[in-house]
């Protein structure tokens, strides 16, 4: 089971809007298949990459709550998360929970805050 912890980053869209970002640890487990994410359809989860799981994907990746499904327009796409003076680009491959923004790993967490994270949990 994976836990998640809450934290409240700036999304870098069209206008700069705070959005909730959340980690779970699914996007640290570098043996997780692919085929668990939202965005895989047809043995592929990006057209050109052959990734069978999440260790072999080279971008720091995230879930969104926008995206509904392989076929959603969001799936590649990629976004910069923001914390401070702090941004990281993410490519989303996967759905989030309703009202959760964003979805990523604590590796990404921690780069965006400092290693601070802890001390921003609700």
């Amino acid at each position: 089971m994976y836990t998640s912890k809450l934290a409240t980053i700036t999304c870098c869209v069209s206008l700069s809007t705070a959005i909730t970002v959340i980690y779970r640890g699914f996007y640290d487990d570098d043996t997780a298949s692919v085929t668990e994410l939202a965005c895989w359809k047809g043995g592929r989860i990006v057209e050109g990459q052959d990734w069978a799981n999440l260790g072999e994907v080279t971008y720091q990746i995230a879930g969104y709550e926008g995206v509904d499904g392989p076929d959603s327009p969001l799936c590649g796409s990629c976004w910069s998360l923001s914390y401070g003076d702090t941004s990281r680009s993410v490519l989303v491959l996967n759905s989030a929970q309703a009202g959760s923004g964003f979805e990523t790993s604590l590796t990404v967490m921690n780069s965006l805050t400092g290693a601070r994270l802890s001390n921003l949990v609700v």
